[in-house]
């Protein structure tokens, strides 16, 4: 040997050990992420799939009315809101209450107050409560004949306060409760009890959500109800469900990909290092090192390499994932899933390859690995 230099032998194993635990660190904080994102986002798809429902709304049919003039529509609109008979919503509940979990039909009815033309609401508030979970209210909700809820507007607009009194000329409440702030047109509307002696008789919408994954609704109530618009509600909730859905789709291949690419990527390394390492083993053989040491220390070096990288990564990819989870405003529930395991076993993997490769390269004569030639 051409007078080894101790002092660097000993820099450049550790430099190595450096490079391979900061390729494990960045591999792996990036696996973690993509596998607890998608752990999470799949328990929270779950977990909505099953809460979640069809939305629909269902309102008369109105009488369309035109004037056309040489094949030209001058006038189109609408008339008057129709209102659904008191017999036709009980018909309809009847016909799908086993696939309706919530059920929240309206009716309305017009006062003045302080000279203004005012609406009132008259719902169920157990199930209006289901059907709008974002509902906050200041007070309570009505629970009594002659208790009313405010919408956050009109209570600005009349200067409302929880207790106090109006008078709606036929129907005379008793402010309970005041509607937080919605950005909704709710927010524009007194509501009473559907129990009220002042409802009218019949509805001008039913509002329902239906049982997840429930299609029967769907495929019977055009024919059924024929006097009836029936509208499937596809709003920004049901909209962002269904990207989220493409998200985790996207997220479950890309994670299969990435954890081959992966395993590819460490192995390759590892390999390419032991290959460039055969002096250096050249120079264990030579001091007389038994080969199942000298095993014991190359496979000991890379597993270390591993260990140190993934508990690297660990807070690293947490943080990261909170940030995505929170961005996607979806709970943190999962902190260790399958797919990181799965990560973590396919590096260890990696590693144990090797001890087939190193076996090959200790079968070389001590002059050859001393010349660093480890051969393929």
């Amino acid at each position: 040997m051409r007078g080894l230099n101790v002092k660097s032998f000993f820099l450049s194993r550790r430099g190595r050990l450096a490079t391979k635990t900061l390729l494990v660190l960045l591999v792996f904080a990036l696996f973690l992420t993509i596998g607890l994102t998608i752990s999470n986002l799949n328990t929270y798809l779950q977990t909505e799939k099953e809460k979640r429902g069809q939305r629909i709304a269902v309102t008369a049919a109105t009488e369309q009315f035109s004037f056309t003039y040489q094949n030209i529509t001058l006038v189109s609109g609408n008339y008057e809101l129709n209102f659904i008979p008191e017999s036709e919503a009980v018909k309809f509940y009847n016909t799908f209450k086993q696939q309706i979990t919530v059920y929240a039909p309206k009716k309305v009815r017009f006062f003045t107050v302080n000279g203004q033309k005012t609406a009132v609401i008259y719902l169920d508030f157990s199930e209006e409560k289901k059907y709008r979970p974002y509902w906050e209210v200041l007070g309570k909700y009505p629970e009594r004949a002659g208790e009313i809820l405010a919408g956050s507007d009109l209570a600005r607009e009349y200067k409302l306060k929880v207790g106090d009194l109006i008078d709606f000329g036929a129907f005379k409440g008793k402010v309970v409760g005041i509607l937080k702030p919605t950005g909704k047109n709710e927010d524009g509307f007194f509501f009473a009890s559907l129990k009220e002696s002042s409802a009218p008789p019949d509805y001008f919408l039913l509002q329902a959500i239906l049982k997840p994954g429930d299609d029967t609704v769907k495929s019977k109530a055009y024919e059924l109800f024929p006097d009836l618009n029936i509208d499937f509600i596809t709003g920004p909730e049901e909209q962002r469900f269904n990207l989220l859905l493409r998200y985790q789709v996207f997220g479950s291949v890309l994670a299969v990909v990435l954890l081959i690419m992966g395993f590819l990527l460490v192995k390759s390394f590892l390999e390419n290092d032991l290959l460039g390492r055969s002096q250096e083993i050249g120079i264990f053989a030579a001091l007389g090192f038994k080969t199942k040491v000298i095993v014991k220390i190359i496979l000991m070096e890379d597993l270390l390499a591993v260990l140190l990288g993934v508990l690297a990564a660990w807070p690293l990819g947490l943080m990261v994932t909170k940030v995505i989870l929170q961005k996607l405003a979806i709970p943190y529930r999962i902190l260790l899933s399958g797919i990181n395991i799965a990560f973590l076993s396919s590096f260890l993997i990696a590693v144990g390859v090797n001890y087939y490769k190193l076996g090959q390269i200790l079968r070389l004569p001590i002059t050859e690995l001393l010349r660093g030639n480890a051969g393929d």
